[in-house]
């Protein structure tokens, strides 16, 4: 946790507990009391990247302005400079006081800035991929946020492909040629891919959990007669296959189906088990299908042409392909285009 300091012209005080005293050179001053300064003027030290008044600006003080010692605008002055993590120690001294007005001096240690970044256990290719996912820019600043969204795009990129115990380890090393500059070492073990253990259901009553694993054309139980379908857990195909489990709903009529949840979570040092929670809803029925504004061609027809019954199950992706796209041309909408239309 950072802590928070106002720094007398000749020691320091801290929160200005009661009994401390802050002094000039002439004059001592009891702050046992809350007591109203107006600010005279503010200095800023320790600084090369940043001008006085856009310290001023982050801080939110103002020349002019009075404020209560001890009081909050201090305080929260430091407060809003640690939030643009921009610096690495902020102190609020009292330079100057004369009478009831106060000079203040802004004394900053900006962080580190990047020059330069490597990567340690990755393949070249790989590193060229990562490169362009976490933009580091030489001359960014290096802070805990930095740091912290570099590790977890790393993450996710090894994630995606399967590598879910992925670690990232970043080390940063001072530069000696530039100065408050650092380097930094990106170790990765991105371990060896997660195969899956089992898939579990919950809510499933029109069709058999063996149905819907079936329906998931990447994702599949690690079994021993598994010879050619992977097992390996993959994110992006995860999440392809899920929807080929509301597909399969779909094409049964049940066009309210949804998965509520789904979790993976780990079974062993090895493998995964994926657990999804599905509310099915109604099943849904075709019934009366009529064309309004066909002058061109009758509706027996076009009802012919779209070959569905009233009291089949609704299966939307049939539907579209009987109205709009069958690959082999014999939909409603094949048959206007092919007269110009």
């Amino acid at each position: 946790m950072k802590k928070i300091f106002f720094l007398g012209f000749l020691f320091l005080i801290t929160f200005f507990s009661k009994g401390q005293t802050i002094i000039s050179e002439n004059n001592q001053y009891d702050f046992s009391n809350t007591r109203e300064f107006e600010i005279g003027g503010i200095t800023v030290s320790g600084t090369k990247n940043f001008d006085t008044q856009t310290i001023l600006l982050f801080s939110g003080l103002t020349i002019g302005e009075k404020i209560n010692i001890p009081g909050d605008k201090i305080s929260g002055a430091i407060k809003n400079l640690w939030e643009q993590k921009l610096f690495s120690d902020i102190k609020i001294n009292a330079a100057e006081i004369r009478d009831n007005i106060i000079f203040l001096n802004i004394e900053l240690t900006e962080r580190a800035r990047l020059s330069r970044f490597s990567f340690d256990g990755v393949s070249k290719s790989e590193a060229d991929n990562l490169r362009e996912k976490i933009e580091l820019i030489r001359g960014t600043v290096v802070n805990e946020n930095l740091l912290n969204t570099t590790t977890n795009t790393i993450r996710s990129y090894y994630v995606e492909k399967g590598f879910l115990r992925t670690s990232v380890v970043i080390t940063q090393t001072p530069d000696t040629i530039l100065e408050n500059s650092v380097a930094l070492k990106i170790k990765v073990d991105k371990g060896r891919k997660v195969k899956i253990n089992k898939i579990q259901f919950e809510g499933v009553s029109a069709f058999t959990e063996k149905k819907l694993r079936r329906s998931m054309k990447k994702t599949k139980e690690k079994h021993a007669y598994r010879l050619f379908a992977t097992s390996k857990f993959i994110s992006s195909e995860y999440r392809k296959d899920k929807n080929f489990i509301i597909d399969k709903y779909n094409e049964k009529g049940y066009r309210n189906a949804k998965i509520l949840s789904d979790s993976v979570y780990k079974y062993d040092d090895k493998t995964v088990n994926i657990f999804i929670k599905l509310v099915e809803g109604n099943q849904f029925y075709f019934g009366d299908i009529n064309f309004v504004g066909n002058t061109k061609y009758t509706s027996d027809r076009l009802s012919a042409i779209l070959n569905i019954e009233k009291g089949e199950i609704f299966d939307s992706k049939k539907f579209e392909s009987r109205l709009l796209m069958n690959q082999s041309g014999g939909d409603v909408s094949s048959l206007y285009l092919d007269d110009g239309y």
